[in-house]
């Protein structure tokens, strides 16, 4: 899951740590555009995709708006992928990359 919460506020204990991304709300505002459970990265059946959990701002993979306006929405992952949260100017760009064994 990627979210936000402020820098003073305690990370929730059902949350686990090793696949939750955080980005921290500092007085500046700059993560206004993130929701507090923006969206999450699943894998089923070999495929990853990017579930937008009914953010305000939504999500884009690979230039394709996925979610916003608290409705949600999903969308496929691709190796190389571009996920950028919030609105489409969000300094909060991520690229998906598949590592094999």
């Amino acid at each position: 899951m990627i979210g936000r919460r402020r820098s003073t506020e305690s990370a929730d204990t059902h949350v686990r740590a090793e696949t939750t991304l955080f980005l921290l709300d500092r007085a500046d505002g700059h993560t206004r555009y993130i929701s507090r459970e923006h969206c999450a990265i699943e894998h089923e059946d070999g495929r990853f995709s990017v579930v937008d959990l009914r953010s305000t701002c939504g999500t884009m993979v690979a230039g394709r708006r996925i979610g916003g306006n608290r409705e949600g929405g999903q969308g496929e992952l691709r190796d190389q992928d571009e996920i950028v949260i919030g609105t489409a100017s969000s300094r909060y760009a991520f690229r998906f990359e598949v590592f094999t064994d």
